[in-house]
């Protein structure tokens, strides 16, 4: 729905309302989804995100011992893994892994307390993450987020091989 004048929000002064909301964002992710928000006059939306923001609400007061991470946008890394003979540093995967397992708490949090905070859970229902795939990406990095020497099969037989000869080996 296109609203008249071209410039409605910056007149009812919506664009401070986005300032402020950028403002308590934890990351990037969040000042994204601010920049998305948009004026809306329909009833039907309004009740839903009023709804949303009562849910929210509620969250924040009942469930206080949740910690809300800060959640890295690994999306621009799936670019790079996408490049034939790419890679990425450790470091991204310990991003990309962080950003998974707050999806996966949000996630199965807001599933176990679905009746409860249903408008809130209907934006994770499309949600299709096995845990089984952040489990397996979790075994090859240790807790500091370096590649654990096992972490293939590979890296598992140059340690097996004496330090002077891995550094060799690895130059060739």
């Amino acid at each position: 729905m296109k609203i008249y004048p071209s410039d409605f929000e910056l007149k009812l002064g919506f664009d401070q309302i986005r300032v402020k909301l950028e403002n308590y964002c934890l990351g990037k992710l969040g000042v994204k989804e601010v920049e998305q928000v948009a004026f809306f006059s329909d009833a039907p939306s309004i009740k839903t995100l009023l709804q949303r923001c009562r849910e929210l609400n509620k969250f924040l007061k009942k469930e206080t011992r949740f910690l809300w991470p800060v959640i890295s946008d690994p999306s621009a890394y799936f670019e790079t893994i996408r490049i034939k003979e790419s890679f990425l540093e450790e470091e991204n995967f310990l991003e990309i892994i962080q950003a998974l397992q707050a999806i996966l708490s949000i996630h199965k949090l807001l599933k176990s307390s679905k009746e409860e905070y249903p408008e809130l859970f209907k934006l994770t229902e499309q949600v299709v993450l096995p845990n089984q795939l952040v489990v397996s990406i979790e075994d090859k990095f240790n807790e500091k987020g370096k590649i654990k020497d096992n972490a293939s099969p590979e890296l598992a037989r140059n340690k097996k091989t004496p330090a002077r000869r891995r550094k060799f080996a690895c130059a060739n």
